[in-house]
């Protein structure tokens, strides 16, 4: 878990709940070597919950791509990723119902799916009623979105001119794809264990 460089307290979203500075790694091998923390922490805490919550694999594996990414620098790929895995964590938990104490995906929705869009607003407040997310985790996973979230083409080319100060040129710094990454565990931990 990264520290407060201001007063050293543990900060698991983007400002220090302590102290309220802004949470900034400098050194991408660093936020290699967490990445890497995180795909491990993430398999230790996710697989003994994955046989009650099979509808939460997918999303999973997502993850698991989008910190491999990470660890190989690849920042946009894990922005991306990790922005897919919370959307398909949300829809995977909106599809899903429980039946017998286990969750099955509703086949009457499924295969309505391709007809079917849920925006994200109405995904997000459907999890909040629902109790699949605080709203913590909703404003955690709307910086994921924001941050994963290029649909648009040119998007890429305007994020990267906007920081100047970057001695590189990439659209997703090192340090936001370790904190979508991060921000990005939580949320899919935190389903899983209320689905």
């Amino acid at each position: 878990m990264p520290y407060c460089s201001e007063c050293g307290s543990a900060i698991a979203g983007w400002f220090c709940s302590n102290c309220g500075s802004q949470y900034k790694q400098v050194d991408p091998s660093d936020v290699t070597e967490a990445a890497e923390g995180l795909r491990r922490l993430f398999i230790d805490n996710f697989y003994p919950l994955k046989a009650a919550y099979s509808h939460m694999q997918e999303p999973a594996v997502i993850f698991l791509e989008a910190a491999g990414c990470c660890t190989n620098q690849e920042y946009l790929a894990t922005a991306i990723l990790s922005y897919a895995a919370v959307q398909s964590a949300l829809y995977r938990s909106r599809i899903t119902r429980l039946e017998s104490g286990s969750p099955v995906i509703d086949q009457a929705v499924a295969e309505l799916l391709p007809d079917i869009q849920f925006p994200w607003f109405l995904l997000l407040r459907w999890a909040v009623r629902k109790g699949t997310l605080n709203k913590e985790l909703v404003h955690i996973a709307g910086r994921v979105r924001e941050l994963g979230n290029f649909y648009i083409p040119g998007q890429i080319a305007r994020r990267s001119s906007s920081y100047s100060d970057r001695p590189y040129d990439q659209p997703v710094s090192p340090e936001d794809a370790y904190w979508a990454l991060n921000a990005t565990g939580q949320v899919l931990l935190h389903m899983a264990e209320r689905s």
